[in-house]
C-alpha cells in the first residue's frame, strides 16, 4: 500500500466502534490503508502536537474540538458532526441495587463514578443542576474517573453501584452494563466530532474519508451503535 493510499487516524476510546467498522467499508470502495491510534484525548493530544503526524482525529465532544482548534491541531474547515450520544445512569448488569431514577443516587447506600476527563467531563452536573439534586449526589461520588474506561471498569468490578454515562456504552458493553433512561428534560447530548489535522500528508483522502463517514452508508453504522 502506497503513502498516498494511507490514512493515520486518531480516535478518542468508544468512539472508535463505528469508526472503524466504517474504515472498513471505506477501506474496501477505495483501497486506503487505514492506522488507528486510540485512546483517552490526554494521551492522543500530546502525541499529535509533539510529532506533527496524523491525518484525521476524533472525538466525543465538541469542547475537546474547541481545544484542538484553538491550538492548531485540526482545520476548522472540515470539522464536522458524526452524530450524538444521550446521557444515561449505567449501572451493574441485572441492576441490584435496583436504581429507576436520578432520585435513587442520592440514597445512603449508593457508590458513584463520574468522569472527569473525556467526553463525559461535566456531564453529571449539567444532569444534576436541571433537577437540583448536585449536593446530594454528590455526597454519593466515590470514584472520579479518567475516562469511559475507567468508568465501565468500576462498574464492572463492583467498585461502584452507578455511573453517569452514555447510551451507546449499553449497545457496546452491554454484557456487562445497563442503562437506566433519564427523563428528556435533563438528558444531556454530546456531539461526536471529527477533522483533519494541518499535518496530514493525505488531505484529498483525509477529506475523502470524513466526507465518506457523513455519508448515509457510515450513518447506518453510527445508528447501529448507539449514536442518535
Amino acid at each position: 500500500m502506497s503513502k498516498e493510499n494511507f490514512l493515520h487516524v486518531y480516535p478518542c476510546c468508544d468512539v472508535a466502534t463505528p469508526l472503524k467498522m466504517s474504515a472498513k467499508k471505506f477501506q474496501e470502495t477505495y483501497n486506503v490503508e487505514t492506522k488507528f491510534t486510540i485512546g483517552m484525548p490526554y494521551e492522543i493530544i500530546p502525541k499529535i502536537e509533539a510529532n506533527h503526524e496524523g491525518d484525521v482525529f476524533t472525538c466525543g465532544a465538541a469542547y475537546i474540538m474547541d481545544e484542538m482548534e484553538k491550538s492548531g491541531l485540526i482545520l476548522r474547515e472540515n470539522r464536522r458532526v458524526l452524530g450524538y450520544r444521550r446521557s444515561v445512569i449505567l449501572t451493574q448488569k441485572d441492576n441490584p441495587k435496583k436504581i429507576k431514577s436520578l432520585t435513587d443516587l442520592t440514597k445512603k447506600d449508593i457508590k458513584i463514578a463520574v468522569a472527569t476527563m473525556g467526553s463525559l467531563k461535566g456531564v453529571w452536573d449539567e444532569i444534576c443542576s436541571k433537577t437540583g439534586l448536585t449536593e446530594k449526589i454528590q455526597k454519593n461520588i466515590t470514584l472520579y474517573a479518567d475516562g469511559c474506561g475507567e468508568l465501565l471498569g468500576s462498574i464492572v468490578r463492583k467498585k461502584v453501584d452507578a455511573a453517569f454515562g452514555w447510551n451507546t456504552h449499553q449497545v457496546l458493553h452491554g454484557k456487562v452494563v445497563e442503562a437506566i433512561e433519564l427523563p428528556k428534560e435533563i438528558q444531556v447530548y454530546r456531539s461526536t466530532v471529527i477533522a483533519t489535522t494541518p499535518f496530514s500528508k493525505n488531505k484529498e483522502i483525509a477529506n475523502k474519508f470524513i466526507k465518506f463517514l457523513i455519508s448515509k452508508e457510515a450513518k447506518k453504522i453510527y445508528k447501529k451503535c448507539g449514536w442518535i
